[in-house]
């Protein structure tokens, strides 16, 4: 009968009682040893005044009272039920948080590498900039050298057929 008002009355929940449910505990405890006196088994082993409250006339009946207790009992035992739900609720979160913050590490290990090949390679491509320029300043003067160099060979050249026909003028007058 007490397992219909009270949850948690059952064989596997034995020693697993919350602050909520306690007050109802007490009072079971105590009409049990109540049942005991009063049935003889006990004897005088136990004062009856120690198990038994004097209910006066002005407090609330006792089904009432009962009632009221096993709403107690109940409001607590759901209270109970809730808390050891957000308890794993937040146990789960804070895993994945974990998790989280442990991916975000790794990725901005992964980050700074990436930077640090970055700098590296932006340092290779002011490199090969630099040797370009040089590449180019340095084909620049080479072309104007050949310039230079065509123009004198043409001078040249022509200064050669001056001379040739000047020699064969003079082989001519002679």
């Amino acid at each position: 009968e007490n397992a219909q008002h009270f949850p948690n009355t059952d064989d596997n929940n034995i020693g697993n009682v919350s602050q909520a449910e306690l007050p109802a505990l007490q009072q079971l405890v105590r009409r049990l040893q109540l049942g005991l006196v009063l049935d003889g088994t006990l004897g005088n082993q136990v004062n009856i005044d120690d198990i038994v409250s004097v209910i006066n006339e002005d407090e609330v009946n006792c089904r009432k009272r009962l009632e009221e207790e096993y709403f107690i009992v109940k409001e607590g035992f759901e209270k109970t039920n809730y808390l050891e739900n957000v308890e794993v609720v937040n146990k789960a979160a804070l895993e994945k948080v974990k998790h989280l913050e442990t991916e975000l590490e790794i990725r901005n290990v992964k980050v700074k590498q990436l930077e640090t090949k970055l700098e590296t390679s932006d340092s290779q491509v002011k490199a090969m900039k630099s040797m370009f320029a040089t590449g180019v300043r340095r084909n620049g003067e080479t072309e104007s050298r050949l310039g230079e160099v065509g123009l004198d060979l043409a001078w040249c050249q022509d200064r050669l057929r001056r001379a040739e026909v000047e020699i064969s003028f003079m082989k001519q007058v002679r």
